[in-house]
Protein backbone atom coordinates (compact mmCIF):
# COMPACT_ATOMS: atom_id res chain seq x y z
CA UNK A 1 0.00 0.00 0.00
CA UNK A 2 1.43 3.37 -0.52
CA UNK A 3 1.36 6.45 1.41
CA UNK A 4 -0.99 7.89 -0.74
CA UNK A 5 -3.53 5.25 -0.28
CA UNK A 6 -3.17 5.07 3.23
CA UNK A 7 -3.38 9.04 3.86
CA UNK A 8 -6.99 8.29 1.96
CA UNK A 9 -8.27 5.97 3.84
CA UNK A 10 -6.86 7.73 7.00
CA UNK A 11 -8.55 10.60 5.87
CA UNK A 12 -12.41 9.32 5.35
CA UNK A 13 -11.83 7.31 8.56
CA UNK A 14 -11.37 10.78 10.18
CA UNK A 15 -14.06 12.01 8.43
CA UNK A 16 -16.80 9.52 8.61
CA UNK A 17 -15.93 8.55 12.60
CA UNK A 18 -17.44 11.31 14.23
CA UNK A 19 -20.88 11.31 11.74
CA UNK A 20 -20.79 7.90 12.88
CA UNK A 21 -20.78 8.34 16.83
CA UNK A 22 -22.79 11.27 17.09
CA UNK A 23 -26.27 9.97 18.06
CA UNK A 24 -29.40 12.18 18.59
CA UNK A 25 -30.58 11.49 22.63
CA UNK A 26 -34.68 11.00 22.63
CA UNK A 27 -34.16 9.65 26.20
CA UNK A 28 -34.72 13.54 27.42
CA UNK A 29 -37.36 14.76 25.51
CA UNK A 30 -39.50 17.05 27.52
CA UNK A 31 -41.82 18.01 24.74
CA UNK A 32 -43.69 15.40 25.46
CA UNK A 33 -47.01 16.91 26.75
CA UNK A 34 -48.13 13.98 28.07
CA UNK A 35 -44.71 13.92 30.67
CA UNK A 36 -45.01 18.12 30.98
CA UNK A 37 -48.24 17.98 32.99
CA UNK A 38 -46.93 15.29 35.68
CA UNK A 39 -46.06 15.72 38.70
CA UNK A 40 -46.36 19.67 39.27
CA UNK A 41 -48.84 21.79 40.72
CA UNK A 42 -50.41 23.68 38.41
CA UNK A 43 -52.14 27.11 39.97
CA UNK A 44 -55.91 27.84 38.15
CA UNK A 45 -55.49 31.51 37.05
CA UNK A 46 -58.52 33.37 39.15
CA UNK A 47 -61.04 30.88 36.90
CA UNK A 48 -62.75 29.05 39.98
CA UNK A 49 -61.26 25.76 39.07
CA UNK A 50 -59.17 24.95 41.57
CA UNK A 51 -55.32 24.12 41.62
CA UNK A 52 -54.62 20.98 39.53
CA UNK A 53 -52.13 18.36 40.32
CA UNK A 54 -51.70 14.84 38.02
CA UNK A 55 -49.18 12.34 39.45
CA UNK A 56 -47.44 10.07 37.37
CA UNK A 57 -49.67 7.07 39.40
CA UNK A 58 -52.83 7.84 36.78
CA UNK A 59 -54.22 9.79 39.82
CA UNK A 60 -54.82 13.64 40.46
CA UNK A 61 -56.10 15.93 43.22
CA UNK A 62 -58.09 19.83 42.68
CA UNK A 63 -57.66 21.75 45.64
CA UNK A 64 -59.46 25.14 46.89
CA UNK A 65 -62.43 25.10 43.82
CA UNK A 66 -64.40 27.83 43.39
CA UNK A 67 -61.13 29.65 45.45
CA UNK A 68 -62.74 27.76 48.49
CA UNK A 69 -60.38 26.77 51.03
CA UNK A 70 -60.75 22.45 51.81
CA UNK A 71 -63.51 22.54 48.87
CA UNK A 72 -61.15 19.56 47.11
CA UNK A 73 -61.69 16.46 44.88
CA UNK A 74 -59.79 13.87 43.40
CA UNK A 75 -59.92 10.85 41.35
CA UNK A 76 -58.47 9.42 37.90
CA UNK A 77 -57.04 10.10 34.87
CA UNK A 78 -55.97 8.23 31.55
CA UNK A 79 -54.94 9.94 28.56
CA UNK A 80 -57.15 9.10 25.36
CA UNK A 81 -55.27 7.58 22.09
CA UNK A 82 -55.55 10.93 20.77
CA UNK A 83 -53.01 12.73 23.34
CA UNK A 84 -55.07 16.12 23.05
CA UNK A 85 -57.58 14.59 26.10
CA UNK A 86 -57.86 13.01 29.53
CA UNK A 87 -60.85 10.63 30.96
CA UNK A 88 -61.08 12.32 34.44
CA UNK A 89 -63.05 9.95 37.00
CA UNK A 90 -64.39 11.03 40.14
CA UNK A 91 -66.66 9.80 42.78
CA UNK A 92 -69.60 11.68 40.87
CA UNK A 93 -68.40 12.44 37.08
CA UNK A 94 -66.72 10.77 34.52
CA UNK A 95 -65.42 13.76 32.01
CA UNK A 96 -63.17 14.21 28.87
CA UNK A 97 -60.73 17.12 29.52
CA UNK A 98 -59.87 18.74 26.11
CA UNK A 99 -56.54 20.70 26.38
CA UNK A 100 -55.67 23.75 24.54
CA UNK A 101 -52.41 24.09 25.33
CA UNK A 102 -49.71 22.34 27.56
CA UNK A 103 -46.02 23.74 27.82
CA UNK A 104 -43.76 23.50 30.48
CA UNK A 105 -45.36 26.42 32.53
CA UNK A 106 -48.78 26.92 31.05
CA UNK A 107 -51.80 24.55 30.27
CA UNK A 108 -55.22 25.11 29.45
CA UNK A 109 -58.29 22.91 28.66
CA UNK A 110 -61.97 22.74 28.48
CA UNK A 111 -64.16 20.53 30.23
CA UNK A 112 -66.66 18.28 28.24
CA UNK A 113 -69.49 19.66 30.34
CA UNK A 114 -68.99 23.15 28.74
CA UNK A 115 -66.80 22.90 26.08
CA UNK A 116 -66.69 27.12 25.57
CA UNK A 117 -64.87 27.42 28.52
CA UNK A 118 -61.25 27.18 28.76
CA UNK A 119 -59.51 27.31 31.89
CA UNK A 120 -55.72 28.47 32.34
CA UNK A 121 -53.25 27.59 34.36
CA UNK A 122 -49.49 27.65 35.51
CA UNK A 123 -46.72 26.39 37.51
CA UNK A 124 -46.86 29.32 39.75
CA UNK A 125 -49.24 30.90 41.56
CA UNK A 126 -50.83 34.48 40.11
Amino acid sequence: MNVKNTMLIALTVLLILPAISCKKDDDNNTDDPQDILLDKWWYNQGEGRGDHYFKSDGTFEVVDVNNIPGFNYDGTWEWYPSGDSMLIETNSAQLRWLFKEIAETDMSYAPSNEPNNIYHFKTTKN
